[in-house]
C-alpha cells in the first residue's frame, strides 16, 4: 500500500495484480489486473503468485511487442518453444 501511495504522490501511473477484487490495493490503484486464481487458503498463495508471474511475463511480451522491442519472431518463439513441447 505504501508503495502505491508514493507512487501516486509523485505523479506515477499505478496497476495492481491481485486475486481478491475488494481489496485496500484494488481500491487504491489507478488500475487493477484480477487475477482470478481462485480462493486463497493459506498465508502464502503459490496459485496467487504464479498467476502473477503469468501475468507480469505476459505484460513483459505485450509491452515489448506494442513498443517494437520486442520483434513478431522472439514474441513467438517465447510463447511456443520453451514451454510447448
Amino acid at each position: 500500500m505504501e508503495a502505491i501511495k508514493l507512487a501516486k504522490a509523485q505523479g506515477l501511473s499505478t496497476l495492481a495484480l491481485c486475486n481478491v477484487d475488494n481489496s485496500s490495493i484494488v481500491r487504491e490503484a489507478e488500475r487493477t489486473l484480477l487475477l482470478r486464481a481462485g480462493i486463497e487458503k493459506g498465508v502464502a498463495s503459490t496459485k496467487a503468485f504464479s498467476a502473477q508471474v503469468l501475468t507480469l511475463w505476459l505484460l513483459a511480451l505485450y509491452w515489448g511487442q506494442t513498443r517494437t522491442v520486442l520483434s513478431g519472431e522472439r514474441h513467438a518463439r517465447e510463447l511456443t518453444s520453451r514451454y510447448v513441447r
